[in-house]
């Protein structure tokens, strides 16, 4: 685990380092706001290590592709799992890898409440298509499965709710990033 964690760490470094040179270039162009700053700052990094998880990190190059088109056939496949780790992991994992989604969409987009469904579902089947892509280009392979965009839409439609709940609408506007970009 200290192996990947340290990877994920080489691979987002020079994301992270790019995202800064930019910022600095653009410091004139765009006014500097500390939250926004942040914000920012903080969805690349999580974007990165978004990239990493889903698409890098235990994708193995094969000459088949796994796939589920049937709902909940993985989820309740996992729910009678006899080893309740993977069933966590996997369950989980999906809903908790999204989550930050959400919490940017309310906090750094401000996306209205209606357009969240659509919002956490196009971005969940972005994910599994650029799976299937992957695959398709040979550099590596994993399941691409129906289950999993319904737990990445429940992830990212939680982290919203999350943040419109935890967050007090004045800092909400404050961290509006349309407004200083």
């Amino acid at each position: 685990m200290l192996i990947e964690a340290e990877r994920l760490v080489w691979f987002a470094l020079p994301i992270i380092i790019l995202y800064i040179i930019v910022r600095l270039l653009l410091i004139k162009i765009v006014r500097y706001n500390p939250m926004n700053d942040w914000l920012r700052f903080g969805f690349v990094c999580y974007l990165a290590a978004l990239f990493y998880i889903v698409w890098i990190y235990g994708a193995l190059p094969v000459d088949y592709l796994l796939y589920n088109w049937v709902p909940f056939k993985t989820i309740l496949g996992y729910l009678n799992y006899n080893i309740p780790s993977i069933a966590v992991k996997n369950l989980v994992g999906n809903i908790a890898i999204t989550i930050p989604l959400g919490l940017f969409a309310a906090l750094g987009f401000r996306i209205p409440r209606l357009h969240i469904v659509v919002y956490a579902v196009g971005t969940s089947v972005f994910i599994e298509a650029a799976q299937f892509v992957f695959y398709q280009l040979g550099l590596g392979m994993r399941t691409i499965d129906i289950d999993d965009v319904l737990l990445n839409t429940c992830g990212t439609i939680m982290g919203y709710y999350a943040a419109i709940v935890a967050v007090p609408r004045r800092i909400r506007l404050r961290a509006d990033v349309r407004r200083t970009a």
